[in-house]
């Protein structure tokens, strides 16, 4: 795609998501599920309860929450 890891944000709902995210050096925000609110998401991770509160035009800025 042309688009560097640094450059690039996941977005997902696992832990094991978000650590390959974070381990091939991207921005990484997490929504949790039913089944993985109650776990522990890497610190460099942002999560949101909803997908409706993440701020993409801030995300996008490098202005997220965190």
């Amino acid at each position: 795609m042309g688009v560097e890891p640094e450059e690039s944000i996941a977005i997902g709902d696992s832990v094991n998501g978000s650590i390959a995210a974070v381990q091939a050096g991207m921005h990484c925000v997490a929504v949790p599920n039913d089944v993985t609110h109650f776990l522990s998401f890497h610190e460099k991770v942002l999560r949101y309860k909803a997908f409706s509160e993440i701020p993409i035009n801030e995300l996008i800025m490098g202005q997220g929450k965190g």
